[in-house]
């Protein structure tokens, strides 16, 4: 069984995900209302494709409830969670760069004020384009510990079960 240090922090991340999830699909919902502001600086395109990646994310958290509830020498269900998570990630990308892609026209829009921010703020508006891609990267990399973790506890069974369940000392 892996830690409970390595279960929590996955746990923790799938939390994280399915968070992400929700908030992405309540705010793609949310500001499709009718305001002046939001919808001169979202469109429609870009609520769609945040609705899309929040419909992923909760995929990706099911398929991972699914995963972690295996037996331990079962890792199919792990390996088919990374898939998922990389297919996350690739649909994180074009969204976030489709975001970031128009953020680069704002100037022509917003071009006083976004030129009057100072650099720190430029920075993190930018930042918060791909904010959701280090929860998928994190999940990925626990996911790969666990699998790491009972494929290792599965081989120290069988070592275990060909010297006659005794252990090694």
């Amino acid at each position: 069984m892996p830690s409970k240090r390595l279960m929590g922090t996955f746990a923790f991340l799938d939390f994280c995900l399915l968070a992400a999830g929700v908030i992405l699909i309540v705010f793609s919902e949310i500001w499709r209302m009718p305001n002046l502001m939001i919808n001169f600086t979202l469109s429609n395109d870009m609520l769609t494709g945040g609705l899309v990646l929040g419909i992923f994310f909760l995929l990706t958290f099911v398929l991972s409830i699914g995963a972690v509830v295996q037996k331990n020498h079962v890792t199919m269900g792990f390996v088919l969670l990374n898939w998922m998570l990389i297919a996350d990630a690739i649909v994180d990308v074009v969204v976030g760069s489709y975001i970031w892609f128009f953020t680069l026209g704002e100037r022509a829009h917003y071009g006083k004020v976004y030129s009057a921010l100072p650099r720190d703020t430029i920075i993190e508006i930018q930042d918060k384009i791909y904010g959701f891609m280090a929860i998928i990267v994190a999940l990925f990399l626990a996911s790969m510990c666990v699998i790491k973790r009972r494929e290792e506890e599965e081989r120290f069974k069988k070592i275990d079960a060909k010297r006659g369940g005794r252990g090694f000392v």
